[in-house]
């Protein structure tokens, strides 16, 4: 027999034929919905949507949460300063507990949201990331050991906030989030200088490697919000190629300008850049079996990880004169 969980002819009886797993997965959700509620008596609409949305269950953090949370942060430094103050207790309160992987790893979903912020052209998010204290970002001692498998969890949590910290480390150091490809974005990078050029690739270089380290971990599948963080990644993966490939490109009209040091580390960049690229595959091929053929787009297949290879093997694209007059006058400008 059927386990009720509603009044006879009440507007909440499911669809016949619901068998007892459905209708006990269905009162989970609703006391699931019915504790969020109660957690967000007397809460501000920001902390309701970070509360709601980095619930300690299975779920993926609802879109309407998402939007929720970026539409108050957008440009306004004092409800930015809010959302982290926000998400840092969340995050210590689940360390405190030695456990809640999920709520650690939805609150990092929430900062790299809020990083990803497109509409923002000043940045506001990221630049109060920059500013305040960001010890909650470091993960590397949190273990989750409630299951078996919550280790693995943990360790995801771990590279995936050693990643979000280097790209604040890179806004700090830079000023600018060159992988929010707008269209200056080509104009600026052409109009530094070669030294810049270099140091620019080089933090972009570095926020790639520390997100091809990013392990998702897989138990008999990909858990729903490892393929959601998977998605983000693969997202931030494309920026940072994209704006990692202007800065080459840029570069390589400099290169007989480069001094001997400028150019070993502009080699050094483009080596970095192509074995991330590779290492990407692997994030790829799991987008891939997850369905997620859009986002795996995003990453680049073999064949093009070639092409940006005997792109950047060949140098300036300078003729042998060009190349003789630019050394007799160094104000020569090649076509």
């Amino acid at each position: 027999v059927p386990l009720r969980f509603w009044a006879p002819g009440s507007s909440c009886q499911p669809a016949v034929g619901a068998t007892n797993a459905d209708l006990l997965q269905e009162g989970k959700e609703r006391q699931s919905e019915m504790f969020r509620n109660i957690a967000t008596v007397g809460t501000t609409d920001l902390e309701t949507h970070i509360i709601k949305g980095t619930y300690n269950d299975q779920t993926v953090p609802k879109q309407k949460h998402l939007k929720g949370f970026i539409d108050i942060t957008d440009g306004d430094e004092h409800q930015s300063n809010a959302a982290l103050a926000t998400i840092r207790k969340r995050i210590e309160k689940a360390r405190a507990t030695k456990g809640n992987w999920p709520v650690v790893l939805k609150c990092l979903i929430f900062v790299h949201k809020g990083m990803q912020n497109r509409a923002d052209p000043e940045f506001q998010f990221i630049k109060s990331l920059a500013r305040a204290p960001i010890q909650f970002l470091n993960l590397e001692a949190y273990l989750d050991r409630a299951t078996t498998t919550s280790w693995g969890f943990s360790l995801f949590c771990r590279q995936y906030a050693t990643y979000l910290s280097q790209k604040i480390f890179s806004f700090r150091e830079l000023g600018r989030v060159y992988e929010i490809n707008g269209p200056d974005t080509k104009k600026t990078l052409k109009s530094l200088k070669p030294s810049s050029l270099v140091r620019v690739a080089g933090f972009l270089g570095q926020q790639l490697n520390k997100l091809s380290e990013c392990k998702v971990f897989e138990e008999e599948g990909f858990h729903p919000l490892s393929v959601c963080v998977m998605i983000f990644l693969a997202k931030d993966a494309y920026t940072l190629g994209t704006a990692i490939s202007l800065s080459i490109y840029s570069l390589m009209d400099h290169l007989v300008k480069l001094s001997k040091k400028s150019a070993k580390d502009f080699l050094k960049v483009v080596n970095d850049y192509v074995k991330a690229l590779d290492t990407l595959e692997d994030l790829r091929s799991k987008l891939k079996s997850t369905n997620r053929g859009d986002a795996a787009k995003l990453l680049p297949s073999k064949d093009d990880r070639k092409k940006k290879l005997n792109v950047a093997q060949q140098g300036p694209r300078m003729s042998r004169e060009s190349r003789e007059r630019e050394e007799v006058n160094p104000n020569y400008k090649h076509s």
